[in-house]
């Protein structure tokens, strides 16, 4: 008897044991299922969060959205802004999110260029580095300008005070002669409208709206002598040409040409240089009347101008705009076959496509300007 009932024990102990252990192991499986529901609750929450309002509200869209934030703006009239503008999804969740990253302290007045690819994150760390402040003034010089553009814009955008007085620096080389390239144009700046054409580089500047002329030229000049590296300069020496010659040549490339076709113009500017031969081009027409036409008349190019090259032979006297990077390096490289094959010619096709035509010989050339003609016609009749 005692042994039966030391066995029913030890069995009543066993089962006691391995109950103990099976409410373990379920309690061990529910802790984890527990903790999976809630990552992948939690994980949800903030997916759905952070595509609902962290998340840039367009991928896809860089186009540029200016905000304006003034001094001592608040957090909510900065997120307010933000909402009615498109760029954030939410302006509460901004505010908390500024509160929250400890950057409600660190936005900064200015005039920023926002878009909607942007994320929260990055808005947040573009606001806090510090936009165009109240005292500067944000300028884009596009490729193409001439002195005559670029000084009534930087009127307009108050950068100067008075278009005249930008002008007249301009021809003011001694003011800027510790630059190589301006101190080269000592004594040969006769004939030419402005000294300094071709020199003001086309990129977007910040300038503060009471700088001087001077300010805003050497500014210009700075990222012109950057962009003319030692390399460029050395290999316009072995051309056998000058800083002034490849610029003023850039500039024509940049009035005559679409950038596909930058190589194709700059050999037929070098061959027809090579050969002694005018010019003749619309550009320098263009820059010394004003007019814009396609089609220029008998009396557009009688105009009596150092600038005229149907009447002149070699290049204008300076630039007839500021021209581009692409343009400078075309000009020092033009297209290859068409300097070996001596095309001598090219003229407008299509208004429509921009594309020019390219010619050998003149008669290849009267031929394309007699089939396009009257589509030059129809198109300055209907832009004038």
């Amino acid at each position: 008897m005692a042994k039966k009932s030391s066995k029913f024990f030890g069995n009543m102990k066993d089962y006691l044991i391995n109950a103990k252990m099976d409410q373990k192991n379920r309690s061990a499986i529910i802790f984890t299922i527990s903790l999976v529901l809630n990552i992948i609750i939690i994980g949800g929450l903030y997916l759905f969060v952070s595509f609902a309002y962290f998340k840039p509200v367009n991928m896809l869209d860089k186009s540029e959205i200016t905000v304006n934030i003034p001094r001592n703006t608040s957090i909510t009239k900065i997120s307010n802004e933000l909402e009615s503008k498109g760029l954030i999804r939410n302006a509460t969740v901004f505010k908390y999110y500024v509160d929250f990253s400890d950057h409600s302290s660190k936005i900064r007045s200015g005039t920023y260029k926002l878009n909607k690819s942007m994320s929260m994150a990055e808005i947040t760390k573009e606001l806090s580095r510090g936009g165009v402040s109240e005292s500067e003034v944000s300028v884009t010089i596009t490729e193409g300008m001439t002195i005559d553009n670029i000084s009534k814009k930087l009127k307009d955008t108050g950068v100067i005070n008075d278009e005249e007085s930008f002008k007249q620096e301009c021809n003011n080389i001694s003011e800027f002669s510790e630059y190589e390239f301006v101190a080269a144009l000592s004594g040969k700046t006769t004939g030419k409208k402005y000294a300094l054409e071709g020199y003001l580089f086309p990129d977007t500047y910040i300038f503060y709206t009471d700088s001087s002329n001077k300010d805003v030229i050497t500014k210009m000049l700075d990222r012109f002598n950057a962009i003319m590296v030692p390399e460029w300069t050395q290999k316009a020496a072995e051309m056998d040409l000058t800083v002034d010659e490849v610029v003023t040549i850039a500039s024509i490339i940049e009035k005559e040409a679409k950038t596909s076709d930058f190589g194709k113009v700059s050999a037929v500017l070098h061959n027809r240089l090579g050969g002694n031969q005018k010019l003749q081009l619309c550009s320098t027409i263009h820059y010394v009347s004003g007019i814009n036409r396609l089609a220029l008349t008998d009396q557009d190019i009688a105009v009596e101008s150092p600038y005229n090259t149907y009447k002149y032979a070699g290049l204008p006297p300076s630039a007839v705009c500021n021209p581009g990077k692409n343009a400078l390096s075309f000009a020092l490289n033009p297209d290859e076959e068409y300097v070996r094959d001596k095309y001598l010619f090219f003229c407008n096709g299509d208004p429509s496509t921009g594309q020019l035509v390219f010619a050998k010989t003149g008669e290849e050339h009267a031929a394309n300007v007699a089939k396009y003609q009257q589509l030059w016609v129809e198109y300055d009749r209907k832009n004038s």
